[in-house]
This record gives structure tokens, sequence and C-alpha cells, in this order.
């Protein structure tokens, strides 16, 4: 991510949106997850956290293809200090 300051205003927009709309293409655990990329690129760890903490919440019982990316946000939350439950 080239500019992630730039790229946090248009991830938190589908987050605002109806649930109607914004899991058409990405859900929004997904969304989460580009969310905490982002702010951890823009030095913004506290939010990076709140965002990989969701990731890991809802990827806590994950589908085999997921479990790599929530055993990532695991280790990005290991790694930062913050306390996974």
């Amino acid at each position: 991510m080239k500019r992630p300051a730039e790229a946090i205003p248009l991830l938190r927009a589908p987050l605002r949106g109806g649930i109607e709309g914004p899991g058409l293409y990405l859900t929004r655990t997904e969304t989460h997850e580009m969310l905490a990329r982002a702010f951890d690129a823009a030095g913004q760890t506290d939010s990076a956290a709140v965002h990989y903490a969701i990731v890991e919440r809802a990827w806590r019982d994950a589908d085999p293809p997921l479990v790599p990316r929530r055993d990532a946000a695991r280790r990005w939350l290991v790694a930062a200090g913050r306390s996974v439950k």
C-alpha cells in the first residue's frame, strides 16, 4: 500500500453504509482487514489493533482458506503487545 492515509477514508465508507451494498465485493471482515493494514502502514497502530482484533474475532473459527489471514491478524496483535482473547 503506497498511500495508506489516503486509503483509510475510502475503506471506512463501506462500514458506514447499509448492509445491502458493501458486501457485494468485499465482506465486512475483509474491509476491517484492509483497514488494519492501512492503519498499520500509516503508523496508526492503535487503530490497526482495533481492526485486527475484529478480524481475529470474526475469523476465530474460520474455514481453512481463511485461517492464514486470521493467523496473520493474531501474529500482528501479539507482536504489537495486544492480547488475543
